[in-house]
Parts: structure tokens; sequence; C-alpha cells
């Protein structure tokens, strides 16, 4: 049962939007719009039923398929090639694939699945020398874990949230996050290609995931660290 209304998994917003989509695109068979008398609209009821639960059958069976060709080819590791069936590793080897697809295969109630995603998360370890993308770990491995605690209400998940590796990430006196952070030597950068500033949309993202945690922890320092970069907003609003 969902304990909490936070359900903050990138992977499960993209189910929901696919089964929207799915209703969205669905229009009734001929027979059924044209179909007329006492039992047209409870055949058409009937009729569209079946049609949503296929929709959502085969959404299951893509990610059984997406899952176990990850699971086949790049166990462990960041990322499938599905045109080798090889392995990629650009997310500090961490089994980011796991961590995206926890939330999703709990809601589909994909058990054996949930358990191979699970073990890979647990074997993930976050070397102090990787250079981590703090937006990027934020909302594939911290929010994937808040996710999956909301969930299942598990403790484990809040353990597993690796927000301490990002939080030198920050400018102290702004709050503005950089775009990247070493795990453990907490040095800090902008890339070049992001022309060495900070982006607005990913130092404005990392609020939702910080307070959840805080919230949960029955700490404030992770809100208090996200929230920085509000107030400073709200500062360079009201004073120019």
């Amino acid at each position: 049962m969902i304990q909490s209304p936070v359900v903050i998994c990138a992977t499960a917003v993209y189910v929901v939007l696919f089964l929207l989509f799915s209703w969205a695109t669905y229009s009734p068979d001929a027979a059924a719009i044209s179909a007329v008398g006492p039992g047209s609209h409870r055949s058409g009821e009937a009729s569209a039923a079946a049609s949503l639960q296929e929709r959502c059958s085969k959404v299951v069976e893509m990610t059984l398929h997406s899952w176990r060709g990850y699971a086949r080819g790049a166990w462990g590791h960041d990322e499938l090639r599905p045109a080798t069936n090889g392995s990629l590793d650009k997310w500090g080897h961490t089994a980011v694939t796991a961590f995206d697809a926890l939330g999703t295969l709990i809601i589909m109630g994909l058990r054996a699945e949930e358990q191979e995603a699970l073990q890979m998360i647990k074997e993930a370890e976050f070397s102090p020398e990787w250079k981590a993308s703090v937006f990027e770990t934020n909302i594939r491995h911290v929010g994937s874990m808040l996710s999956a605690h909301a969930l299942t209400d598990d403790k484990y998940f809040l353990t597993k949230a690796v927000v301490d590796g990002l939080m030198g990430g920050f400018n102290q006196a702004t709050g503005i996050a950089y775009h990247q952070v070493g795990f453990g030597t907490h040095q800090r950068e902008n890339e070049g290609w992001c022309n060495h500033k900070t982006i607005l949309a990913e130092a404005g993202t990392l609020q939702l995931e910080f307070r959840y945690l805080s919230q949960e922890l029955q700490n404030g320092k992770y809100g208090r660290q996200a929230e920085k970069f509000t107030d400073h907003l709200l500062d360079l609003v009201a004073n120019g």
C-alpha cells in the first residue's frame, strides 16, 4: 500500500504517461459506436474495458522485454547497448538502469524482476572518485529510492538515497548546485558544455527529493540545503 502521496520515480511517470497516451488515442470500434438499443452502452463499455486491458498487458510485455534484455546483457552495469547486447557505464558503474526501473517494476507487480533490480541496487557501489552529475544523480538514484520507499514503506531505500554524496555540490552562499561534484572529494564544477554556469532547470529540480528525504528521516539538513536556492531566487526577484 502506498504510504505517501509523494511518488517521484521518473520511470513510474513514464508508465503513467504511456497509459494516458493509450487512453487518449483509444477509440471504440465502429460496431460499438453504431450499435443501437438497450444493450449497446453496456456492450461498448465491455469492449472499451477489454481494449484497455489489452493495452495494459502490452505495456507490461514491453517492460519485461526491456528489463530482460538489460538483465541478460548488462547486469549491474549502467546501460545496455541494445544493438550488441553489450554494456555501457557512463554513470559511475552504479547500475543506474536498475534504479530507474525499480519503481515501475513495483507498480506493475513484477516481483521477480523487482527482486533482480533490488539485488543490483544493493550491490551497487558509489566510488568516492566518481564525478557525479548532481541533477542526474538526484532524479535517477535519489528519486528512484525515494519512490520505492513511498511505494513500499521500506526504510532501506532511505539509506540508499545517496544524497550525502551530493551535499558538497552546492554554493553554500546561494544554494545553487553545481553541475558536477566528486562523490567523495566534494570537488565541484560546471562543465564547458554549459558555459561553466549552472543550468537553472537543474538547480531548481532538487527541492522535492531533498525536502521529502528530510521529512522521512526527520532531519532537516537536506531540505534546508535545497531551500537555500529557493530563498536566493526570491531575494533576487524582490531586490533585483
